[in-house]
């Protein structure tokens, strides 16, 4: 067994879901690779893609929802998306041939579709799997031909199978996450490590690698009505100017801003509450950790499904505004019962070992 999982660059989450699978592989000494599948067609055209990801993410969110809407309004034919990406296919068959792959994992619909025209062609032989990221049925997922599709929850079966995915290739395991999310390290170490005071309430936010949304507002509310001892932890991801101006603005006193780091699962651990948008990845982590949830701007489409599926099932709470966010953030922070539901939701609807059971599912398949 060998396996290439292809990913797509346009959103981290889909090289997250990657690098737990393959860490699952790794400790099972399967060989494995994780691709950028844009980069079979250029590095250009995939620095360009994710370009224009970000960018339309942080000052043209609507584009989003058009373009959701659009590719959800589709019925009938090969779709565009279909097509443009099909022109991705020669590349991947070629590259799977010499590298002798027999398996390949998707965890974007872009790649899942190039494979999915090969094998329609008879040019790949190989087992094919889509991984689902988010918390709705994928736009395009019922024109790909794959051997199984992991989706996040039992409750998308039927949103899969209307979409055209065959109901006895499903499998609904969760979004695969780094174990490192399955367990909680004790609030006081976690706090220990990373440098923080370990007396106080820890507000975290997090926007994703873009740092996405209405941060700096959000913070100055959450600050102004929060508890005194109140200490704003902010992942900024790679947006250097939110990091400058949180920085500038509060010298690191009541705001503590962050630029990347690989240790999102200790700052989970360290904090008594977290603002995040509702990017798939990152809820199911926080979910899985087990931590006071609020849901803050999402990326219209797929985000928008996310904070609602995740607020139906009582995993996070939501609104429209900042003040809405705050308003939720301090009913948690002040009763310990509504904390409690919450974190009992989480445990009873998402599953941390999501990309443990996947690998499983796909290495009794390959052996058979």
């Amino acid at each position: 067994m060998k396996v290439l999982v292809l990913s797509s660059n346009n959103g981290s989450g889909h090289n997250s879901a990657g690098r737990a699978l393959m860490e699952q592989m790794n400790l099972a000494g399967i060989e494995c690779e994780m691709k950028d599948a844009l980069a079979f067609r250029s590095r250009r055209v995939s620095n360009m893609i994710r370009s224009v990801h970000v960018n339309s993410a942080l000052h043209a969110p609507w584009l989003f929802k058009v373009g959701n809407g659009v590719a959800c309004r589709h019925r009938r034919g090969k779709s565009l998306c279909y097509h443009l990406n099909s022109g991705l296919s020669g590349a991947i068959c070629r590259y799977v041939q010499r590298g002798g792959f027999d398996t390949i994992l998707c965890t974007h619909v872009f790649p899942a579709l190039a494979v999915s025209h090969a094998r329609q062609h008879g040019r790949l032989d190989a087992q094919l799997y889509y991984i689902s990221t988010d918390y709705d049925s994928t736009p395009h997922v019922g024109e790909t031909c794959m051997d199984g599709y992991f989706i996040p929850h039992p409750l998308l079966v039927g949103a899969y199978v209307e979409n055209g995915v065959p109901a006895d290739r499903i499998y609904p395991t969760g979004i695969p996450i780094s174990e490192k999310f399955s367990h909680r390290t004790d609030r006081t170490a976690a706090r220990e490590q990373l440098g923080l005071p370990t007396q106080g309430t820890i507000a975290l936010f997090m926007g994703g690698s873009m740092g996405f949304g209405r941060v700096k507002s959000l913070v100055a509310r959450m600050l102004r009505a929060g508890p005194e001892d109140l200490l704003a932890v902010v992942l900024v991801g790679n947006n250097q100017e939110l990091y400058e101006d949180l920085a500038e603005k509060y010298r690191f006193t009541k705001v503590l801003p962050v630029s990347y780091t690989d240790q999102v699962n200790t700052y989970m651990d360290a904090a008594d509450i977290l603002f995040t948008k509702p990017g798939g990845l990152s809820s199911t982590e926080a979910a899985a950790k087990g931590i006071p949830l609020v849901h803050t701007d999402p990326i219209p489409g797929w985000e928008t499904d996310n904070a609602a599926f995740f607020q139906r099932l009582g995993l996070c709470r939501t609104g429209k505004k900042n003040r809405d966010f705050v308003q939720d953030a301090l009913e948690l922070l002040y009763s310990s019962d509504q904390r409690q539901e919450m974190l009992r939701c989480q445990r009873e609807n998402i599953n941390p070992h999501a990309a443990a059971d996947i690998f499983q599912i796909v290495r009794s398949k390959c052996m058979r």
